[in-house]
C-alpha cells in the first residue's frame, strides 16, 4: 500500500453500491409514506367502518411509518460505514418489521371488512 492510498478501513465504496444503497433508502422512504398516507385514509373512512376499526389501523400504519423511516436511516447509515470499513452487511430490522406490521395491518382489514 502506497502513501497516496486510504486506509483499508476507511475506503470510499464503489459509487455503484453507494447508489443502490441510497436507492433502497428512498424505496424505503417511499413505502413509509404510503403506510402514512393509508394511514390517513383509513382514518378518514366516515362510517363504512367503525371508528374503533378504522383508529386501529390508522395507527397501525402510521406507528409502522415512522418505525420504518428511522429504521432506514439507522440501516442506511450502517451500509455505509461497513462499506466503507470492508466489513459484512448489516441485517435489517425494517424487513421483519414490515412483514409483520403489514401483516397485522391486512389482517385487521380482512376482519373488518368481513364483519
Amino acid at each position: 500500500m502506497g502513501p497516496d492510498e486510504p486506509a483499508p478501513t476507511d475506503r470510499e465504496p464503489d459509487h455503484r453500491f453507494t447508489l443502490a444503497n441510497e436507492r433502497t433508502f428512498l424505496a424505503r422512504m417511499r413505502t413509509a409514506i404510503a403506510l402514512l398516507a393509508g394511514g390517513v385514509a383509513v382514518h378518514g373512512l366516515g362510517s363504512t367502518v367503525d371508528l374503533a376499526g378504522r383508529s386501529l389501523l390508522a395507527s397501525i400504519a402510521i406507528v409502522l411509518s415512522l418505525a420504518l423511516v428511522l429504521d432506514s436511516y439507522r440501516w442506511w447509515d450502517k451500509v455505509q460505514t461497513a462499506m466503507r470499513h470492508d466489513q459484512p452487511l448489516p441485517r435489517s430490522l425494517g424487513v421483519p418489521l414490515l412483514t409483520v406490521g403489514l401483516s397485522a395491518i391486512a389482517a385487521i382489514a380482512l376482519v373488518l371488512v368481513l364483519a
